[in-house]
């Protein structure tokens, strides 16, 4: 959005979202086309079978998560003064916004024995913002067959970031 309002001042501002929101199934495709056809896909006492850990059974990772979730925002905002016919100060304000969330979970279903990994959860929630000030000061003057140009910029910066997160192993299902 731009608005002139008036023949010295011009006004700018944007703005720009977005959200995610994502489950991954995607290793279940990988165990189907691993999995043998000579073994059966369940065990006699109900349980998924697993023969290695190169076959892993596709209905054991059907316990499995593996999730994520995030939103995303930017907007930025531009005052530009024309001051003294060949002066133009701008000054410009903007900010990013991110808030993030993932989740693991693999259970011992689709872990073989003997394979060093226990069952595990993972979480984690990263944040971050960041917003920028800058303001530049410009001089333009045409003299004949010369034009001078001069800008003197400066621009203040602060990125924040904070992730929380937890892990556990070797608890039973």
């Amino acid at each position: 959005l731009e608005a002139t309002i008036n023949k010295h001042l011009k006004m700018r501002v944007n703005a720009s979202g977005s959200t995610r929101n994502a489950q991954n199934k995607d290793a279940i495709i990988n165990d189907i086309k691993t999995m043998r056809p000579d073994v059966a896909p369940f065990n006699e006492d109900g349980t998924p079978t697993s023969v290695s850990y190169a076959n892993i059974n596709p209905y054991s990772r059907l316990a499995d998560v593996q999730s994520s979730t995030g939103e995303n925002l930017s907007a930025g905002a531009e005052l530009e003064l024309t001051f003294l016919k060949d002066f133009k100060f701008t000054t410009n304000f903007n900010i990013s916004y991110g808030n993030n969330e993932s989740l693991q979970f693999v259970t011992s279903r689709s872990m073989i024995d003997g394979s060093g990994q226990d069952p595990y959860r993972y979480w984690s929630r990263p944040k971050y913002d960041t917003k920028m000030w800058t303001n530049t000061l410009m001089y333009n003057k045409t003299i004949g067959k010369h034009n001078i140009h001069a800008s003197l910029s400066a621009s203040m910066e602060r990125y924040q970031t904070a992730t929380h997160s937890m892990y556990a192993a070797g608890f039973p299902d």
